[in-house]
């Protein structure tokens, strides 16, 4: 599957020269190995490995010490990193079982409780309105962090069916989800979040004080890298 992938990014790209890959903290030398044994199979020219992480606080975090939480869809990786006059990654542990799928699929179980108690209409009995339940979800989650209640709507056979979710009962089930994180952070490092992980963490109460990384940090990282050694 990743021969395809980057095969067919490779042929989409004109006049590649040298390729940049920025990878995830967790990641082994072995798997790393790997995918340059693919790369070489697709005589992609590789210049270098960039720990993502590493790449988005060179560019977005003043000096201190880091810990980025990446919630996953099924596990969440936690990485220390410092910033100085460079960025050095002290370590990094990946969390199975701790990822946004199973946060989504608990909200999504109770949104569904809310419409049946409501309506009587169950939105998970039809796949194409469960469907529409669950692309909603991101955006429903987010709301949660700043209104009182989620105002939900699906529509059915042409007819809007709507009811109403404290968002506190959101935040419950992400904090649930999410409370066995705060015993592996330690103490004295700012925790930061990428833009995906955010949802989560703004609804959810917890990690009070945290710090978003910007959406383009890691482009922006790498590209200013680049720069700096030509």
């Amino acid at each position: 599957m990743v021969y395809v992938h980057l095969k067919s990014i490779s042929e989409r790209i004109s006049d590649l020269v040298d390729v940049v890959y920025t990878v995830p903290s967790h990641l082994t030398s072995y798997q790393l190995s790997l995918l340059l044994g693919i790369s070489n199979a697709l005589d992609l020219s590789v210049r270098g490995f960039i720990d993502a992480n590493v790449a988005a606080l060179a560019n977005a975090a003043a000096p201190g010490s880091y810990t980025v939480l990446d919630i996953q869809p099924n596990q969440t990786v936690i990485t220390d990193l410092d910033v100085a006059d460079q960025v050095t990654r002290k370590g990094a542990e990946l969390v199975p079982n701790i990822g946004s799928n199973n946060i989504y699929h608990a909200c999504a179980r109770h949104i569904a409780n809310s419409f049946v108690r409501q309506t009587r209409f169950d939105p998970l009995h039809d796949s194409l309105c469960e469907q529409h339940l669950m692309d909603a979800l991101p955006r429903w989650v987010d709301e949660s962090a700043f209104n009182k209640d989620l105002y939900c709507s699906l529509e059915y056979n042409d007819e809007v069916i709507r009811a109403v979710v404290a968002s506190s009962d959101i935040k419950k089930i992400i904090a649930h989800n999410l409370s066995p994180l705060e015993s592996r952070l330690k103490v004295g490092r700012t925790v930061a979040f990428c833009r995906d992980s955010k949802i989560f963490v703004n609804s959810s109460g917890l990690f009070a004080e945290h710090q978003n990384i910007p959406v383009n940090a890691v482009l922006d990282g790498v590209c200013d890298n680049l720069r700096f050694n030509h």
